[in-house]
């Protein structure tokens, strides 16, 4: 029952704090497109003097972001389908075995359970984190602003 306390207010922090960071992707998403726009803009209007590092940097950074968000999502869905199997195999194994659950079943399956919210929670976290790191990077660097201690 612990487990199910914890697991669940880990989850909500979890949750909370990939909002937010979703948020600052958004703000700093929008300035970055901003400034290329405007780098965009000059190169098309007078192509000798165009900043095509910036503009290189475009499409790759994004397919890296991207990629590693992928695989993490990849893999908290492996991780997720594995729990709800052992959980439909144990859940199997009572059914066959007839009569009422245990409080150890209970335990085991409302462990699992939890630890299915909380894994959910942790992925949507880990999904975001490439693509928000690239964004805030790219804002602070097109910005001209240091990294904050608060990241």
């Amino acid at each position: 029952m612990i487990n199910l306390y914890w697991d669940t207010v880990r989850a909500g922090m979890d949750m909370w704090q990939t909002g937010f960071k979703l948020g600052e992707t958004m703000v700093a998403s929008s300035s970055v497109v901003d400034k290329r726009m405007a780098i965009l803009q000059a190169a098309a209007a007078n192509p000798l003097t165009g900043d095509y590092r910036e503009i290189g940097q475009i499409v790759p950074e994004k397919v890296e972001a991207f990629s590693k968000a992928g695989i993490k999502l990849s893999q908290g869905w492996w991780a997720a389908h594995r729990d709800i199997a052992a959980q439909m195999h144990h859940m199997g194994a009572l059914m066959m075995r007839g009569g009422i659950p245990t409080l150890a079943d209970m335990q085991t399956m409302s462990n699992r359970g939890s630890r299915a919210v909380a894994r959910a929670a942790t992925t949507a976290q880990q999904t975001l984190a490439p693509i928000h790191k690239a964004a805030t990077a790219n804002a602070r660097r097109l910005n001209g602003r240091k990294k904050t201690k608060r990241g």
